[in-house]
């Protein structure tokens, strides 16, 4: 029972927001007015921030499916820039609404479980629940992405979306495959400390370290796969655009970093700095 209480405990800001998600379905399906709509995202951001300090102080029970979560500093940091960006985007989606008579039920509580995903992703340690979150987040962008529903830029936007995001999940995927071939492990510590011991399996490990970094390029839009993003940025929403654009990629980050220094054993280096900067300069 200890663990169970703890379990929650340590998940109470994700628990609020997929709580507060789901009121908000059930507004769209009896037609609430929107006022209330507004009151419930951002109670739930509020109380989501409040609870992110406080499951700052408990830890993931060490066996289950829970521990295949971190909660520590990082995350707390990450947790808070995720609430303020899905708050912001809110508050920003406010005259949309205003504008449009659109779903806006719907709309607030896709960008919670877009926030969900994003948490889920900076938190995990392990390779498939941080494929997860990429991918609740992924898919609950596709549809915000094509909010505008009677413009075709819109639909546009939302199809060259799910089609860009789906090749660069499968290259991920792919690169984690190799990953696990090769270590015998998905998760994040254990990937790295077999590494550096299965000499022999050096080749599947880089092929799948190459395939890895190629899929999270992809979703940050890096070169050479930005593409397909200035379509979609022109095509969604303008928040939607501002949160895409932000979020997903601070998240995609948050993973990756983590991934980067505790598998890969990456720690502060010139080449690696000059890659990514060499990245971004291109991008």
């Amino acid at each position: 029972m200890k663990i169970f209480l703890i379990s929650f405990a340590a998940i109470a800001p994700q628990l609020i927001l997929m709580v507060a998600a789901t009121i908000l379905l059930l507004f769209g399906a009896y037609n609430i007015h929107r006022r209330w709509s507004y009151t419930v995202a951002f109670v739930s951001y509020f109380l989501s921030g409040e609870a992110v300090y406080f499951a700052g102080g408990h830890r993931f029970p060490t066996s289950g499916t829970l521990s295949f979560l971190y909660n520590d500093k990082y995350t707390i940091f990450f947790f808070s820039l995720f609430l303020l960006i899905g708050a912001l985007v809110s508050l920003l989606s406010i005259r949309y609404f205003e504008m449009h008579e659109k779903l806006h039920c719907e709309y607030f509580a896709m960008v919670m479980f877009a926030v969900v995903g994003m948490m889920v992703m900076a938190a995990s340690q392990d390779l498939l629940v941080m494929y997860l979150g990429l991918e609740i987040t992924s898919l609950t962008s596709y549809v915000l992405a094509g909010y505008l529903i009677p413009q075709k830029r819109s639909q546009e936007s939302a199809l060259k979306y799910f089609f860009t995001g789906a090749f660069g999940s499968a290259i991920l995927l792919f690169g984690v495959a190799y990953l696990y071939g090769a270590t015998g492990s998905v998760a994040y510590a254990e990937i790295g400390q077999k590494a550096a011991t299965q000499l022999k399996f050096g080749t599947f490990f880089a092929i799948g370290t190459i395939f890895l970094l190629a899929g999270f390029a992809f979703k940050v839009a890096a070169v050479p796969f930005q593409m397909g993003a200035p379509d979609v940025y022109d095509g969604a929403p303008t928040p939607v655009t501002a949160f895409v654009m932000v979020g997903v990629k601070a998240a995609t980050f948050a993973a990756f970093a983590r991934i980067i220094i505790v598998s890969l054993d990456i720690g502060p280096s010139l080449w690696f700095d000059a890659i990514l900067a060499s990245l971004s300069a291109l991008t």
